[in-house]
Parts: C-alpha cells; structure tokens; sequence
C-alpha cells in the first residue's frame, strides 16, 4: 500500500474518521494545512497536524503529564507514527528511482571494491616510473614514493571512514 501525497478534503476525512466539515474548519483555523494544489491536501502534512492537535486537547482536557506521554500508549499515535514511517520509507524509495539517493551499503560495498584496485596502482606506480624513466632524479623519486604511499593509505581507509564524511556532508548541506 502506497501513502498518497495528496488527497481530497473527504478522503483526508474519511481517513481520519472524521466528517468534512471538521477537515474544513481545522484549515480555517490553521491547524490543517489548506490545498495548496487543484490535487488535494497534502496527506502527511495533514495527519500529522490532526493528530498533534488531538493529542494537546486530549492532554489539556486529561489533565496529563505531557504529549509524549500520551503518545506512548495511544493507538492513534501508533496509526500516525506507522503513517510517517509509510510516508518516509515511499519518499526514500522515490528518490532512489530518480537516482537522487543511493542505499549506504551499496556505497560501502562500491568502495570497499574499488579502494584496493586503486591502491594497487598507486604502489606500483613508482617502480613504473623507476623503471621507464631512469633519468628521473633520485630525490624526485623518494618523493613521489612518500607521496603515493601517502595517497593509497588514504584510499585504503576510504571506506572506514565513509560514515564521517556523510555525516559531514549532512551537516554542511542540509536539506
């Protein structure tokens, strides 16, 4: 079952268990978001917003601790933390069609594979040069051998470190 992005105002309602006219009146007051297309409401966004201004009345009225508390136990919020994670999960699978996203593994399994032919390369690389360009100066030498050593350990811990560069990369350009 695949969560819509947008549904009608009585669809929203039917969902909810609710009648359209409260669907209706909760956007006039700015708890549910309007149609912001011809298409619909936006559903999660929807739910979401239903169900967070359920849960405060129901802990004004109860006179409970908090929120969270009541979310902790409430069938309602199971429905609408199952609903998030449906949207979530169909958001990611949409973006890994369009190529926008690829799964982690597949990126650790990628360079795991690729680390070592590189490495390889790099280390014979020196003794290539030894060999098809005597004329290379001794000192120009050592220095290509410590460069290139340097430059195949670093490949070499390419995919050890894979998860602090996304992290990074997180960080630095949020969505």
């Amino acid at each position: 079952m695949s969560i819509p992005k947008f549904v009608t105002q009585q669809e929203l309602a039917d969902f909810l268990g609710c009648g359209i006219a409260t669907i209706q009146r909760k956007q006039r007051s700015g708890i549910l978001p309007k149609s912001r297309t011809k298409i619909g409401v936006p559903f999660s966004e929807a739910v979401t917003a239903f169900y967070a201004e359920k849960f405060e009345n129901q802990s004004r009225r109860d006179d409970r601790p908090s929120l969270e508390d009541e979310v902790g136990t409430s069938l309602e919020a199971e429905k609408l933390r199952l609903t998030s994670a449906q949207a979530d999960a169909q958001e990611l699978k949409n973006e890994q069609t369009r190529r926008d996203v690829v799964p982690y593994a597949f990126l650790t399994f990628v360079l795991a594979n690729v680390s070592p032919e590189v490495g390889s390369i790099l280390k014979t690389l020196p003794l290539n040069m030894r060999r098809l360009h005597p004329e290379i100066p001794e000192p120009a030498m050592a220095t290509l051998d410590r460069e290139v050593a340097r430059a195949a350990n670093t490949i070499s811990r390419v995919d050890e470190r894979l998860e602090d560069r996304i992290i990074d990369y997180i960080r630095d350009n949020p969505a």
